[in-house]
């Protein structure tokens, strides 16, 4: 499964269901793939993602450290708002 798009040098990651385990493999072979042709921005389309768990978070956390500017959030849900402001990482990102 694919998910990341680009935009420029913006990648763009979506993924449905739950940003976790399963994918977290995937998804950093694919941002070290968009880094290699010149994204350094990142934006997460958290439109189809119920939720996140640790390993999930760690994954954003560790590409966030990779990139120029502050990542951008769009459509988070109330789960996912609630975990990042628990988590005090909610001030990480720009929320939109």
């Amino acid at each position: 499964m694919k998910y990341i798009t680009t935009e420029g040098s913006t990648a763009i990651i979506k993924v449905n269901g739950i940003l976790g385990i399963n994918v977290v493999r995937t998804l950093e072979d694919e941002f070290s793939r968009a880094q290699e042709i010149g994204c350094n921005n990142v934006i997460y389309d958290l439109s189809n993602t119920e939720s996140i768990d640790s390993v999930g978070l760690a994954c954003m956390m560790n590409i966030n450290k990779k990139i120029k500017e502050r990542p951008k959030l769009k459509n988070v849900n109330t789960i996912i708002r609630g975990l990042l402001e628990t988590s005090e990482l909610i001030e990480d990102f720009d929320v939109e």
